[in-house]
């Protein structure tokens, strides 16, 4: 494993028996995974300042193409056991095309790498990522991600869907964080807030929610008199005045990983769609006493999701323009 330097110059070095980079930043290949790069992250070949969030280029010596100095590992720095679940599976028979709905591009790339970057950035080991149908060409897009790919056979649901990474985290004693595949937008430092509110509140799940004018399409959130979560409730099953209500789930939530896999196996399929939904868990959790926390995000165009086509110029124009 290679041992990394950081000096006030924000020059980066790992010192391995392999080619050194220099462009302000030096990085060479490295076996371990997770490394503190001070105001920068790696994802993959690529070097992104944290403030601007733009790459910083570094050029390969003489004689050796750029790409073949490491693999594409997430070298960033983790403050506590994380791991990290990305819900992919989704057919998205709204978009209208044969091509899995996370592989449509926003921002120039498909919309899934952007959430692989964003559980990179938070240092989550291991990215556990649920496919479905085109499960070939979603590992060929996050070929360098090192990510581990789990398939969800029938379509049955979020909860259902994370069920399938159980045998993976079964000894995993940190948290787990649950991305949506198609929430492109959702930044790291949006998703560390809700790890904070996580810790200092000893939850055994928080969620994130956020405020929009037109919550049609979404789960919405139900709170007490006191501003209390007391379920969420997917938009067919809403009633009349639950309708009414703003405030949305973003799918992403985090869990102690112990908590949700104790409550998983009890998500039941009642509900129109009978599907297993991942919301259920924290009615689940509150039933048992447990606490659970809704964190809302502070800007909507972060968690908003793509579903058709629409969507996906709206995300592409409100939050990667």
């Amino acid at each position: 494993a290679g041992r990394l330097e950081v000096n006030p110059i924000m020059s980066v070095r790992i010192s391995s028996s392999s080619v050194v980079y220099r462009a302000g930043v030096s990085v060479a290949y490295s076996l371990t995974r997770t490394h503190q790069l001070g105001g920068m992250f790696v994802v993959g070949n690529r070097i992104w300042d944290r403030t601007s969030r733009r790459e910083v280029l570094v050029d390969p010596p003489d004689g050796l193409g750029r790409g073949n100095y490491h693999q594409r590992y997430c070298l960033i720095h983790a403050d506590r056991k994380l791991a990290a679940i990305i819900l992919a599976a989704g057919r998205g028979k709204r978009m209208n095309s044969e091509l899995p709905k996370v592989l449509h591009k926003v921002g120039g790339r498909p919309m899934l790498t952007w959430v692989a970057d964003t559980a990179c950035e938070l240092g989550a080991q291991p990215i556990i990522v649920i496919v479905g149908t085109g499960r070939q060409l979603i590992e060929a897009a996050l070929s360098e991600v090192g990510a581990t790919f789990v398939p969800q056979a029938d379509p049955l649901g979020t909860g259902h869907a994370v069920l399938q990474a159980r045998s993976f985290l079964e000894n995993f004693d940190g948290d787990v964080v649950v991305l949506s595949g198609d929430v492109p937008g959702i930044k790291a430092h949006t998703v560390r807030k809700l790890l904070r509110r996580h810790t200092e509140t000893g939850a055994a799940a928080t969620m994130m929610s956020g405020e929009v004018e037109d919550p049609t399409g979404y789960g919405r959130v139900i709170k007490d008199g006191s501003g209390h979560l007391l379920r969420v409730v997917e938009e067919k099953d809403t009633t009349p005045d639950e309708k009414l209500v703003t405030e949305i789930n973003a799918g992403v939530y985090l869990f102690r990983a112990a908590d949700l896999f104790r409550a998983l196996p009890l998500v039941k399929n009642d509900n129109k769609q009978k599907e297993y939904y991942l919301p259920q868990v924290l009615s689940i959790l509150l039933e048992q006493n447990e606490v659970v926390t809704v964190e809302k995000a502070e800007n909507y165009r972060e968690i908003l999701g793509v579903n058709t086509q629409t969507e996906l110029r709206r995300v592409h124009a409100e939050t990667f323009s």
